[in-house]
């Protein structure tokens, strides 16, 4: 929170972004007292533009198979989860192996789990649950922070190694359900993103929402002054007098404030700042949403495919948790696709492919593609050591603040980002505070 000043020394701020951390980066300096406006670029927040019943009844939801963590701390110092409708999934996990379905069972909620020999060994099972055990206090903290306190900028594939899990206990369900998670198929991402993902796998229940990330940003939206945010607004450029930023230009237009947070992805973010140190590597996916006439039930399980040879990484069994987005009588599923040769292919083979994959998933044929949906830059690439040379909140540059990409590339982490950014232009308008 940042704090309030007097109408005296009021200050004005843009946000340039209505995500995710630009909403919160608002929010915060909305009730600090300051004048706010956030400018969004596309006509609509999120991808409420998406969100549709087919003629079956079917609620699509681009990003409704987004998991979202009750633990999430810095989330839930924002918004109530529960009042959105949050919805747990199981913590168990089913492993398809070629042949059979296998049963994967979080340890520490089932002590007595055991790992059939396709997927792992018995040792396997007991170093995860010593994993979690000890992650545990991870758990109310970030990727980021997990990162600051490794001895060594490890691989999400060599922590798993340097851990002494078996090379089977790797491919057939860390790859698969660590690497859905974190969007990273050959598990070479930072070994922080999934000891994060671990920590909330250990302590929190995985969370569906039935409106998916757009729920969370109407809700941010919906928690700010009416006018504070225009759609459709399009910043080109930053204003700048030659010594600190002075406002941002919309195509002709100038619009002056004492302070700008850039809050975009990271691209747009690295275009109108210059600030190289922004990355701007991301990570794509695709979900094909798929439709079943029969009455069956995953039991709020996810799917995974551990022989890597399928399109479809994971299987989220969304009406299972969220029945309403379903006719009666009928089932929606959504299949994360993150492969780069199958992201590549056009959207009738990749709806195909999801089908028969899911066919294999589940033993149950006859499944209707009802939706491809595609992200082309869901989150930026978190490589070994990144999260020691991200940009900080404050630029350097007075009266520029960053939001994107300062603390980590999860959903938590751009909550943090905006809290951060928040608290940077509270700090410099501070420092030319004048007393009443």
């Amino acid at each position: 929170m940042v704090n309030e000043i007097s109408a005296r020394n009021r200050r004005r701020a843009i946000v340039v972004g209505a995500g995710v951390a630009g909403l919160i980066a608002a929010r915060d300096l909305v009730r600090g007292g300051w004048e706010v406006r956030v400018l969004e670029a596309d006509a609509h927040l999120g991808h409420a533009d998406r969100i549709r019943r087919t003629p079956d009844g079917y609620l699509i939801v681009p990003d409704g198979g987004v998991v979202v963590w009750s633990g999430m701390t810095a989330l839930n110092r924002h918004v109530d989860l529960d009042a959105l409708g949050a919805a747990p999934l199981s913590s168990d996990v089913i492993v398809w192996d070629g042949a059979e379905r296998h049963l994967v069972q979080q340890p520490l909620r089932e002590p007595q789990a055991v790992l059939h020999p396709e997927i792992g060994t018995r040792s396997d099972i007991a170093r995860l649950g010593t994993a979690l055990l000890t992650l545990r206090h991870a758990a109310s903290g970030s990727v980021a922070e997990i990162a600051s306190a490794a001895e060594a900028d490890l691989s999400a594939r060599g922590i798993l190694e340097d851990r002494g899990f078996s090379d089977t206990f790797i491919e057939r369900i860390a790859r698969p359900f660590l690497g859905a998670a974190t969007l990273d198929p050959e598990l070479a991402g930072s070994a922080a993103s999934v000891s994060y993902v671990g920590a909330q796998w250990g302590t929190a229940d995985a969370m569906l929402l039935r409106d998916g990330l757009t729920a969370i940003l109407s809700a941010l939206a919906t928690s700010l002054p009416r006018g504070v945010i225009a759609i459709g607004r399009r910043v080109t450029a930053i204003a700048s007098d030659g010594r600190r930023a002075t406002g941002v230009h919309v195509g002709d237009e100038l619009l002056p404030a004492e302070v700008v947070i850039v809050a975009t992805d990271p691209r747009v973010a690295r275009e109108l700042t210059g600030i190289a140190a922004i990355p701007t590597a991301t990570r794509a996916t695709a979900t094909v949403f798929l439709g079943h006439a029969g009455t069956g039930s995953c039991e709020r399980r996810r799917v995974v495919d551990g022989t890597g040879a399928l399109a479809v990484t994971q299987l989220v069994p969304i009406s299972d948790v969220q029945p309403t987005v379903a006719p009666a009588g009928r089932r929606l599923v959504a299949a994360q696709i993150i492969r780069e040769e199958w992201l590549a292919q056009d959207d009738l083979t990749l709806g195909g492919q999801a089908a028969a994959d899911v066919a294999t998933l589940t033993g149950v044929g006859g499944w209707e593609v009802l939706a491809v949906e595609r992200d082309a830059a869901v989150a930026f690439v978190e490589t070994p050591g990144i999260h020691r040379v991200l940009p900080d909140a404050t630029t350097g540059i007075p009266g520029l603040v960053l939001a994107t990409a300062t603390v980590d590339a999860s959903l938590n982490g751009a909550v943090l980002a905006g809290e951060s950014a928040a608290r940077a232009a509270d700090a410099a308008t501070l420092a030319s505070y004048v007393p009443d």
